[in-house]
């Protein structure tokens, strides 16, 4: 469907997950001329922090407001 959509599309990926390649897909699909393809380094499924990941405690406890502020910057640079 992504190849039939003509606004402003954000895909984000979760760094720590294996669905990368599918977002990344889904971005290469899209017809839409504003796009934009991130990956949130550390996040797993449903954006939350890979402990696994870590090196240091708590080093990706804000994989959630770092998504949240990329998305409120993205929307409100379009609308």
């Amino acid at each position: 469907a992504v190849q039939s959509i003509a606004v402003p599309e954000l895909f984000a990926a979760m760094g720590a997950h294996y669905f990368v390649r599918d977002v990344e897909r889904e971005y290469d699909l899209a017809s839409s001329k504003d796009k934009d393809y991130i990956v949130i380094e550390g996040s797993t499924h449903f954006f939350t922090p890979c402990t696994a990941c870590e090196t240091t405690p708590g080093q990706y406890s804000n994989v959630m407001k770092n998504l949240m502020d990329y998305i409120r910057d993205w929307i409100n640079k379009r609308y």
